[in-house]
């Protein structure tokens, strides 16, 4: 009986296969059919002939049936296989118990840290694993992985035998911001168990809130790897789940995200500021949205958030005289998840938006060239002219223009410029254009006007060359309708420039009338984009990135030499918008997802930086010398650590104008609170799996001496062996009976004994 152990408490783990234990019915049917009546005619000689003809038959039809049962029992076990049995063997107790290898894998994602009363989920998580740690045997083992995006996931590599060790390593094991990467931790258990001697007893434990977004998502082949993994590692050991999310019920209020339109804070004037909520409860929730600038207090607004909705909320702040960068910050009070309540982004403050305007001929009043135009639509004197919706000029302005030669390019501290605005240049020479193209890698803004003074050929030379020039464009020729003006193509305005004339007529931006441009060609490959073109098809503005920055190409004059839509009312905010969208370089201040590194380049070389995160743990920096295409030095670092959400700073030696600062954010997903109950994972990732599961605070003990004394069996490969042994059986018997036997005691014994070693 001890080699028959194993087939006792076989479990089917995809029992619908077995309805193909119908398909013996084919192999019998196909064999009465062809059975023979023959008519029976006697003759004189037959009487010599019958005792030899008895013997032959019964020899047929004993070969024929065994034949059969082959046939019948290769389809039989074909079915077998393929439902997955699965069975469970004690083992001998005289041996003593069978040392466990347990893989503990815990959730320290965000969602974790949601209160189920006055204990977090990942409190408990961490207690049930001392519980599993502590039921433990002299001779078990265990590894510790986390489930997050944040490394290092695996937290005990190597197999510990000192439960003490252990412990103190789940005592010790983080709550992060970050989100659950469960694809990630399946793959590292999977690498785990690979590691292991074959015959190992081995139990993975997962313990989480099993939430929604984390256990299931919408991508296929995500969801179908997540599927695979869980499969293969309920094939490789027992699976049990320990979960403090079914039953509990935990409401959550949220910011999803918050925004400033103007990119830009400046000084005495109103900052605009939104923010998304999402209500993930089902009943309508009131509550105070409070926005902070410096960890001070600006605005505080009541709202009413609709069951299961999002709102936006948007509000003005005044924002104190600086120079240099803010952080604004936005939150909610009362939460029991509250790892969301509260986001943050890094915003440019300036006093003034400093612009360089190069232009060859300057002229003595404004109206004699194109850098005057330029200035007096950044800077318009009439009260009734409004540069941007949401920022009007006072008396100070909103920008601090200088206007030089391109000769005096190079003499002009650049560290405190937004923006560059070539105005028709005449004579920009390549060393003009190598400091410019640095310039806007470096994340400078740049916008070019063509004129009467520009010369495709030196175009071609300098601003446009396809290696060390600024924008790929090739200058084609001056065109000069006869039919009369051109104007802008008006019919599609989603570029950022561009909004604020939608469904404006009375900009005049269609009416705008230009007399004179230059025709470009643009290759295939360059990464050139037209913001707007003229209504002959022909572009008007044009961009193009470049680096961290951006160059923007005006195909007309900025002047009224070429037209007179300098002179219409869409001139000053078309300016205005094209500068700020240049700029964004500078003022880009996108804030990070948690787990995601931070990754900076900086001009020049920086002996030494230093970061301070969210903790507040000064820590010092490596820094990268690297040189940029142009033979430039630059400093690079990679913050890979930002797995706590809230602002990180950088300071630099020699010491940079301003510090670095960057806004690091919780991952939205983790804001949802669904978690997902036995009957949808048993449907979902965990169909055909066998595993084990206990909720609540009042946790399922796992038995562990019944999982001490047993051990998992997996037949399917074993009967796939068999099938093949069978189908080389049948061969045989089909054409020498007694190979066929012989072929058929050796298949059965090495199967018999392959039983006995399980």
């Amino acid at each position: 009986m001890g080699i028959w152990r194993p087939l006792l408490a076989i479990v089917w783990t995809s029992p619908l296969w077995l309805w193909g234990l119908s398909a013996l019915a084919v192999p019998v049917a196909i064999h009465l059919w062809k059975r023979q009546h023959p008519r029976v005619e006697r003759w004189a000689a037959m009487q010599f002939l019958q005792a030899a003809l008895e013997r032959t038959a019964r020899r047929m039809r004993m070969e024929s049936l065994a034949l059969l049962a082959v046939r019948c029992l290769l389809l039989a076990l074909c079915a077998l296989a393929l439902s997955g049995p699965v069975s469970t063997s004690e083992s001998n107790s005289e041996s003593g118990p069978l040392a466990i290898h347990r893989i503990l894998v815990i959730d320290g994602s965000a969602s974790m840290g949601a209160r189920v009363g006055r204990e977090r989920r990942f409190d408990l998580i961490r207690q049930r694993a001392r519980e599993i740690v502590q039921s433990a045997n002299p001779g078990d083992s265990f590894n510790l992985c986390r489930v997050g995006n944040a490394k290092p996931t695996v937290i005990i590599r190597r197999p510990a035998f000192d439960i003490s060790d252990v412990l103190r390593e789940i005592d010790r094991l983080p709550l992060l911001d970050d989100a659950g990467d469960l694809p990630l931790a399946l793959r590292q258990v999977r690498d785990l168990i690979d590691q292991l001697p074959p015959q190992s007893a081995i139990e993975v434990h997962l313990l989480s809130d099993l939430q929604a977004s984390n256990w299931s998502s919408e991508v296929p082949s995500e969801e179908v790897e997540l599927r695979q993994l869980l499969r293969e590692l309920g094939e490789r050991g027992r699976m049990v789940f320990n979960d403090v999310g079914l039953t509990s019920t935990v409401d959550n209020l949220s910011i999803a995200d918050l925004v400033t339109p103007d990119r830009v804070a400046v000084t005495g004037r109103p900052l605009r500021v939104s923010v998304e909520l999402m209500n993930h409860t089902e009943a309508e929730s009131r509550v105070s949205v409070e926005f902070l600038a410096d960890g001070v207090v600006r605005n505080a607004i009541p709202v009413a958030i609709p069951a299961q909705s999002r709102q936006i909320v948007s509000t003005f702040l005044e924002i104190p005289d600086a120079d240099g960068s803010i952080v604004l910050e936005a939150r909610l009070r009362g939460d029991s998840m509250p790892y969301d309540n509260v986001t943050r982004r890094i915003v440019p403050h300036r006093r003034t938006l400093r612009l360089l305007l190069v232009d060859s001929s300057p002229g003595g009043r404004l109206a004699d060239s194109a850098s005057g135009f330029v200035r007096l639509a950044l800077a318009p004197r009439s009260s009734g002219v409004t540069p941007l919706d949401t920022l009007t000029a006072g008396p100070a302005g909103l920008f601090e223009v200088t206007v030089v030669r391109p000769a005096q390019l190079r003499e002009v501290e650049m560290s405190q410029t937004e923006c560059v605005i070539l105005c028709d240049p005449l004579g920009l020479g390549e060393a003009e254009t190598a400091w410019l193209r640095r310039y806007v890698e470096n994340g400078g803004g740049l916008i070019i006007g063509l004129g009467p003074a520009t010369h495709p050929e030196e175009f071609a030379r300098t601003l446009g060359d396809p290696v060390q020039g600024l924008i790929p464009v090739e200058l084609l020729e001056v065109a000069e309708p006869a039919e009369g003006p051109v104007f802008f193509d008006t019919r599609e305005l989603n570029h950022p420039v561009l909004e604020l004339f939608r469904g404006r007529i009375e900009a005049g931006l269609a009416t705008a009338p230009v007399a004179r441009y230059y025709r470009t060609r643009v290759s295939p490959m360059a990464s050139v984009r037209v913001i707007i073109p003229w209504t002959t098809g022909d572009a008007a503005l044009l961009e193009s990135p470049l680096g961290q920055g951006r160059v923007q190409l005006v195909t007309t004059s900025l002047d009224d030499q070429w037209g007179a839509w300098v002179l219409w009312p869409s001139f000053v905010p078309l300016v205005n918008r094209m500068v700020l969208h240049a700029m964004e370089g500078r003022l880009r201040s996108e804030p990070v997802t948690v787990g995601t590194p931070w990754r900076v380049v900086l001009p020049g070389v920086i002996s030494r930086a230093s970061i301070t995160p969210p903790t507040g743990s000064l820590r010092e920096l490596s820094m990268e010398p690297q040189t940029d295409p142009l033979g430039h030095a630059t400093s690079t670092f990679v913050w890979p650590e930002t797995a706590t959400a809230g602002v990180y700073r950088v300071e630099t030696t020699p010491v940079s104008s301003d510090p670095l600062w960057q806004a690091v954010v919780v991952d939205r997903r983790e804001s949802d609170p669904q978690v997902l109950t036995v009957d949808q994972l048993q449907r979902g990732v965990l169909a055909g799996v066998p595993f084990e599961i206990g909720s609540g605070t009042a946790f399922a003990k796992v038995d562990a001496d019944r999982a001490r004394e047993s051990t998992f069996h997996r037949w399917p490969l074993q009967l796939l062996w068999l099938v093949l042994g069978l189908l080389v059986v049948e061969s045989l018997l089909a054409r020498n009976w007694r190979w066929g036997l012989s072929a058929a005691v050796v298949v059965v014994g090495l199967f018999v004994w392959k039983i006995g070693m399980m």
